[in-house]
């Protein structure tokens, strides 16, 4: 009979007589990190791009996209075991499908074409490591520069109503032109105290 295309999911070496072994009987099956459409000659011929990852084995199709807040910096990316996610560093966001580290000479992926870098946290928000978006500085914090993986508590004499609390900044520009949501205490109110949201009437 006339010889076919290998399966879907599977790669296959001249003299097979089935798909799923090969001639010494090894498993032929497409490993993690690596994808094996119809008619594939290695199951190490295709490996998952830069900004994805694949832990499934006997995939055929095509790889994920890099969880949100890990970064995918390395071809044939499994995900938690073997060739492993990177952590988003602190101060940083890594949205869905990053493929770059802080894109410095350093960078294991420098010279390599990929387009989804991490980006820096910016002022009025906070990066704890791994995070997959900025988050605003709550209620009694504030952020009055870039890179924080934690906002600041609010200190006696100020107030801070937190990022979310100031409707005439949009996005990531919120309260940059109130030092960052960092409020100097009104006459007539008291803030004594670290971590106030908002001022209290000074007693009468």
């Amino acid at each position: 009979s006339n010889p076919t295309d290998c399966e879907e999911g599977f790669a296959c070496l001249g003299s097979q007589i089935t798909t799923d072994t090969d001639k010494n009987s090894y498993s032929t099956e497409c490993p993690e990190g690596f994808v094996c459409g119809p008619g594939t000659g290695s199951k190490y011929e295709v490996p998952c791009e830069l900004g994805t990852y694949n832990n499934n084995q006997g995939v055929s199709d095509s790889c994920l996209p890099c969880t949100a807040g890990r970064v995918c910096d390395k071809f044939a990316t499994v995900g938690d075991t073997n060739v492993t996610f990177v952590d988003c560093p602190a101060g940083y966001f890594c949205p869905e499908g990053a493929c770059k580290i802080v894109p410095t000479a350093d960078s294991t992926n420098i010279n390599y074409p990929c387009e989804n870098e991490i980006f820096e946290c910016t002022k009025g928000y906070h990066c704890p490591t791994n995070s997959p978006e900025a988050v605003e500085c709550p209620a009694g914090t504030y952020s009055d520069r870039r890179l924080l993986s934690e906002c600041f508590d609010c200190e006696p004499g100020f107030y801070c109503p937190g990022s979310a609390f100031s409707p005439q900044f949009n996005s990531y520009e919120k309260c940059l032109n109130t030092t960052n949501c960092r409020l100097p205490c009104p006459p007539g109110s008291y803030c004594g105290t670290a971590g106030m949201s908002a001022p209290e009437p000074c007693e009468v």
